[in-house]
Formats: structure tokens, sequence, C-alpha cells
């Protein structure tokens, strides 16, 4: 933070519109520093930073960790509100000053409107027993990704706080998904 108040800075994200892009606007805000965005497809992101394209990037976990376990990356912070089972030693951004900061990718599944309500909760209970597969679990856990089951109602309120969250942050940097 204190280099980005010094010299202008890069950094490169896993593309326009992505969480990763828009958490680095929120921290923009929350630490008042004029950073600029490069973005990139997630792997990408990853190499332009290990190639010294740019100084740092923000990414999902996949493509950051074995970079960072093979000491060609530094982890500075990840986004959500706890630390990641893969790299428990990095620390979060509301552990490093930023408070307020739960922000992560997450994968949703969504039906046309007016679809029967009994069918919405067969989709959602198979949907539920099929993340509940060791293969799953396993996978998910290896890509530093936390299953999260909802029922309906309660993915319903989720949206409800997460639409607002990132309309604000459009609002706020003037980010545009082109």
């Amino acid at each position: 933070m204190d280099l980005a108040r010094k010299q202008p800075l890069n950094y490169a994200s896993s593309g326009i519109g992505t969480t990763t892009h828009l958490s680095i606007e929120r921290l923009k805000t929350a630490a008042s520093i004029g950073i600029t965005h490069v973005p990139y497809q997630p792997a990408a992101a990853i190499a332009a930073v290990v190639g010294n394209q740019t100084p740092m990037a923000s990414t999902s976990m996949p493509p950051a960790v074995p970079q960072i376990r093979a000491g060609k990356l530094h982890a500075i912070a990840v986004t959500s509100a706890k630390r990641s089972p893969l790299l428990p030693e990095v620390p979060t951004a509301g552990e490093s000053g930023y408070a307020h900061f739960d922000d992560y990718t997450w994968i949703g599944f969504f039906l046309p409107a007016g679809v029967p309500p009994a069918i919405v909760e067969r989709f959602n209970a198979d949907i539920n027993q099929a993340l509940e597969a060791a293969e799953v679990k396993e996978r998910f856990g290896q890509a530093g990704l936390e299953i999260v089951r909802y029922t309906p109602a309660e993915f319903g309120a989720f949206l409800k706080t997460e639409v607002p969250k990132w309309a604000a942050v459009l609002r706020s940097s003037g980010a545009k998904v082109e």
C-alpha cells in the first residue's frame, strides 16, 4: 500500500468484472490508493507477476498456490473472511487492517422464473446430494474451494446481499464489464 501511494502500480486480475478484479477495486477505495487494473485470464494473471509484467495480481487460488509453494510468488492476503486451508499462513484482508472483506468467487445454479417450487426443491436436493460425493469434496478441496449448501430461500437471501455489494463497487470504481 505504501508503494502504491508513492508510485503508479498495475495489478493483474482474472478478468474484467470478476471477483478478483472487483475485490481489488474495493481495496483501492478502502486504502485510498490508485492502481491500474490489467485484465488477464486466471493462469495468465499469475504468469504476468511471475514474469515481472505486473508487480501484483488478484486471482483465484488454483493457479496461484503452486507458484506460491514454489517460492515464485509471495502471498499477501486472501479476501475471504477466514484464512484458506490451502494457505493457512496467509492472513485475510481483514487481519491486514481492511475490515468487512468476505469476497470470494462463488458458483450458483439458477432456473428460469416460474419453475414450479417442487422442481426447484428437487433440483436443489440433487445438487446438494452431488456435493456430498467424496470425489467432489476432494476436488473442491484441492482447488481451495469450500462447499456451502443452501436451500433455495437461503440462496435467495445470499443474493440479496451480494448483488448490492458488487453493484456499489461497480458504481464507486467506475469499472465496466465489456
